[in-house]
């Protein structure tokens, strides 16, 4: 028999065994959404993983499979366990706060929405953050795009953080005109967030994402850079649980990304 190892986006430790139902064996895989009773609720949770033990006993069976394929890569499970930890949150909470509001109230996403593009293997390459301090404007951009410039030519990815909305409206458009690309907008709330979410998601082209604090976790597979501006701002970290820090959070996928 085969169980799902499923977190829930509730203040409450996981992961929870369930019983995946025979129909769905061939189906179900680590990344995926499903519905399940929680309780006396019906509620969507997230597949972290798969075994063939249990030592739980009357276990409950999967509802149903949202996805066929997988939302959540490996990296990004990593990141949100490492996450969950680091502010004493839940995994499923963690999960959550990464994804877009369409994905955490169960809306489906059509097969070909969700590409299985195998993830590229690590760079050999050390984390080296560093702060860039006291540079005006102009000078600190130009360094940015000096950077972004280097990511492009090497088929990586780059994340830029802004504090607001129109400073990444601002940006994306400087970026567009000086580097000649479609640099695109991610930001929690937009319009059609989930679209814009699976377009990146789907793309094997190096991107360039910029975005307000939750663009950190924009689900490129080929990221090579990460650049927040006006870091020390205190708009990036979230109010509300998991209070995370979207430098802390740039720190530790830097590092699973190498």
């Amino acid at each position: 028999m085969l169980y799902a190892k499923i977190v829930v986006g509730l203040a409450v430790s996981g992961p929870f065994d369930y019983i995946v139902p025979a129909g769905l064996t061939a189906k179900i895989k680590a990344g995926a959404r499903v519905w399940v009773n929680f309780g006396t609720r019906r509620i969507i949770g997230y597949v972290v993983g798969l075994t063939r033990k249990s030592e739980i006993k009357n276990l409950k069976l999967i509802l149903e499979l949202i996805d066929e394929y997988p939302i959540l890569d490996k990296k990004l499970l990593l990141l949100t366990k490492e996450l969950s930890v680091y502010y004493c949150c839940s995994w499923g909470e963690a999960i959550e706060t990464a994804i877009p509001d369409g994905l955490r109230k169960g809306r489906i996403v059509k097969n070909g929405d969700v590409s299985t593009f195998p993830e590229p293997s690590a760079r050999k390459v050390e984390t080296s953050p560093f702060l860039i301090h006291d540079l005006d404007g102009q000078a600190r951009w130009d360094m940015y795009i000096a950077e972004i410039k280097d990511a492009l030519e090497n088929k990586l990815s780059a994340i830029i953080l802004l504090p607001d909305i129109p400073d990444a409206l601002r940006a994306r458009d400087m970026l567009n005109k000086q580097l000649g690309i479609a640099a695109q907008l991610l930001y929690r709330k937009q319009p059609k967030e989930l679209e814009v979410w699976l377009n990146i998601k789907n793309s094997t082209d190096a991107k360039v994402i910029v975005g307000t604090r939750s663009a950190v976790f924009a689900p490129l597979t080929n990221l090579g850079l990460m650049i927040i501006d006006d870091e020390e701002s205190s708009v990036y970290k979230q109010d509300q649980a998991p209070h995370y820090h979207a430098r802390e959070a740039a720190f530790m996928r830097a590092k699973l990304n190498r």
